[in-house]
């Protein structure tokens, strides 16, 4: 399984069990303790989940990185199939959402010369780097 492949079918646990254990996704994932930690970590950087000791869990309700994690596989391939619809150079008019933000963060690290126009701080501030 890809690492991407993985992170999606972390996140769709974490978001149907609303809070799991290092060992328990280790057993579910069929990968080492080590690996999940890794994963884990990566995924609380992108503010797709919050780290507890031993434990991952979903951010607040609210929190647009919530809606993230929410089918994320799903907006992945939505992502995947607009992107190829975009050539280097051109200028996007992106609006808030989490597909959106995803869109955005996609093609800030896979076009080149692309502007990004957008209505959302959210957006803006999860591409900045």
């Amino acid at each position: 399984m890809k690492i991407k492949e993985r992170h999606s079918k972390i996140l769709e646990i974490i978001t149907d069990h609303k809070k799991i254990s290092v060992l328990e996704l280790s057993e579910l994932m069929q990968v080492s303790q080590v690996t999940i930690r890794k994963d884990l970590d990566t995924l609380s950087e992108q503010g797709l989940i919050v780290r507890e000791h031993g434990f991952a869990t979903l951010n607040s309700v609210d929190d647009i990185n919530n809606r993230l994690a929410y089918h994320f596989s799903i907006k992945e391939m939505i992502v995947k199939e607009v992107i190829a619809s975009i050539n280097d150079g051109e200028t996007i008019l992106i609006e808030s959402g989490s597909c959106c933000t995803l869109l955005a963060k996609q093609l800030s690290i896979l076009k080149n010369d692309i502007t990004i126009i957008t209505n959302s701080a959210f957006i803006s501030d999860y591409i900045k780097n």
